[in-house]
């Protein structure tokens, strides 16, 4: 009983840490889309050359690392997206290729967050009523999570005067 305690006045002191993020379900956080193809897709690509590029065409620039190289990446850039993939630990004795990275910083893409889709260059009140994030020097974001306690975060960045959206992408936190 005293462990349940213990572990539900660490849920909550944690829940209240993270107050600034909107939390979505795991499947409307899968369903996160980038030019019509979801988060989930885009993970479960695994950074396969043929993969990625049946998603988003070929790329302008790709670098992977040699198969036995530690640590190994794989890096997809596009016109206005860029996808990181590494070998993260997932266990004491397995890793996994997984997207560690998703950046746009172009209005040639698009991104849809519970059926409303926004750009580069879109104001921030596109996506309705959330919570907004202040971080360093005055920068603001709204922060998706689809759990308080996960590692993997979705994020619109956007000038605090004009409210237009600068930045848009998903990492996860080392």
């Amino acid at each position: 009983m005293k462990k349940i305690l213990i572990y539900t006045l660490l849920t909550f002191a944690t829940l209240e840490s993270f107050a600034q993020v909107n939390v979505l379900s795991k499947t409307q956080f899968e369903n996160i889309k980038v030019n019509g193809k979801t988060l989930k897709q885009i993970r479960d690509a695994k950074a396969d050359v043929n993969k990625v590029e049946a998603m988003f065409g070929s790329a302008e620039s790709m670098t992977i690392s040699p198969p036995n190289q530690m640590p190994w990446t794989a890096t997809f850039e596009y016109l206005g997206m860029h996808l990181w993939y590494d070998d993260k630990q997932v266990s004491q004795h397995e890793t996994a290729i997984t997207l560690t990275n998703l950046m746009i910083d172009a209005p040639n893409r698009t991104v849809t967050i519970n059926e409303v889709t926004i750009k580069i260059g879109d104001n921030i009140k596109r996506l309705g009523n959330t919570v907004k994030n202040i971080g360093k020097n005055e920068k603001k974001s709204i922060l998706y999570v689809d759990d308080p306690l996960s590692t993997e975060l979705f994020y619109v960045d956007y000038d605090p005067s004009t409210k237009i959206i600068t930045k848009i992408g998903y990492f996860i936190i080392p």
